[in-house]
Order: structure tokens, then C-alpha cells, then sequence
């Protein structure tokens, strides 16, 4: 065999295994990255569940109690729990505040047992929460229900006025005073006409 054949056949077997290696190369790429997607997926889901599965059980209301005018002020702030079905001790709650809000209250706990219907009631007072300037407070509530292990954030803010999803609920609400109102005056004056129009007074 000449040389010629030599180096042409190294070259052939040389190139197909350069091929080869980066096709296993490029899949594998394809198999880890659909891997980190659907960890990531799982993970959201995963989230998802621990909030829906808590909701099940707890019925959480977060409202501010009253809320000062000025930052140096104190606002309280209340969580009402209350259990949808039998809710056996050790969930834990805790606040987180901004680092500009001062509480000499408790951030963190353990819920009681609760039986169903029962409510449980959670306050704190803080200063740096006020109208003066928007803030937020948030309230979590995690743990483990049977096999499962929930969590559940809520959040609170010192001017809701300002959000957007106060501003749509304001609108619908001015909506439906207006329909209501467009209702009763319908009535009013379909009970006018019906005064006017005695059927005694006809003339036959």
C-alpha cells in the first residue's frame, strides 16, 4: 500500500472519530439542558403545590390593622388564621421586615393546633411602616402537613392605594355602585309611571 493510501485512510478513520465525539457531545448537551429544564419546571410546580396544599388547610387573611402617617409611628399589622380542616401543631410562621422597620414583637413562631373552623390570630407592631412612604411586609407561613411540606407567602403593603391591583378593584367596584344605582333609578321611575297611570281615571 502506498503512503498516499496510508495517510488517506488515517485521515478518513482520524475525521469519523472527530465526528463522532462531537455528536455524542451535542446530544449530551441536549440531554442535560432538557434535564435542567424540566429540574426547573419541577420546581415551580413543586412551589405551586406547597402554596395550593397550605390553602387546603389554612385560610390566611394578611390586613393591616391601622397604618400611621408618619414613618417614626407605629402600625399594626394582623394575620387571621383560620383552619379548614384538623391542622396538628408545628408550622412555623415568621415577618419579614425591611431592614428600616423596627418591631420589639416576635418575628418568628410556632402555630398551635388547630381544629376546623378554628381561627388563630397574629400581630405585630412596627414603626417604619406608614403612608409616608411605600413599604411592604411579609408574613410566611411553612412547614410540613403529613408528607407533605407547605409554604405559604403573604405580603402587605403601606399604601395600597398605589398599586395597580387596588386600582382595578376600585374601578370594578365604582362598575358595579354605578350598575346598582342605574337599577334602582330603572325602578323609581318605572313606579312613578305606574302612579300616573291609574286605570281608574281612563276614559271609557
Amino acid at each position: 500500500m502506498s503512503i498516499k493510501h496510508i495517510l488517506t485512510a488515517l485521515f478518513s478513520i482520524t475525521g469519523g472519530f472527530v465526528l463522532g465525539y462531537q455528536g455524542m457531545t451535542y446530544v449530551k448537551g441536549g440531554f442535560e439542558s432538557n434535564s435542567n429544564s424540566r429540574t426547573i419546571a419541577s420546581s415551580t410546580i413543586h412551589k405551586m403545590g406547597a402554596d395550593q396544599i397550605l390553602k387546603d388547610y389554612l385560610d390566611i387573611q394578611l390586613r393591616p390593622e391601622s397604618v400611621a402617617a408618619k414613618n417614626n409611628e407605629t402600625s399594626v399589622i394582623v394575620v387571621d388564621i383560620k383552619a379548614l380542616h384538623d391542622v396538628p401543631a408545628g408550622l412555623q410562621y415568621k415577618w419579614q421586615l425591611h431592614q428600616d422597620m423596627h418591631t420589639t414583637d416576635e418575628l418568628s413562631a410556632q402555630l398551635p393546633a388547630l381544629n376546623k373552623n378554628e381561627t388563630y390570630q397574629v400581630k405585630i407592631s412596627v414603626t417604619g411602616f406608614s403612608k409616608e412612604f411605600k413599604s411592604h411586609i411579609n408574613f410566611v407561613v411553612m412547614g410540613t402537613i403529613g408528607q407533605h411540606n407547605v409554604r405559604r407567602s403573604l405580603i402587605v403593603s403601606s399604601r395600597p392605594e398605589d398599586s395597580l391591583e387596588y386600582i382595578v378593584q376600585q374601578a370594578g367596584q365604582a362598575e358595579e355602585q354605578q350598575k346598582s344605582n342605574g337599577s334602582k333609578n330603572q325602578k323609581v321611575k318605572s313606579l312613578n309611571l305606574k302612579k300616573k297611570f291609574d286605570p281608574a281615571k281612563v276614559i271609557k
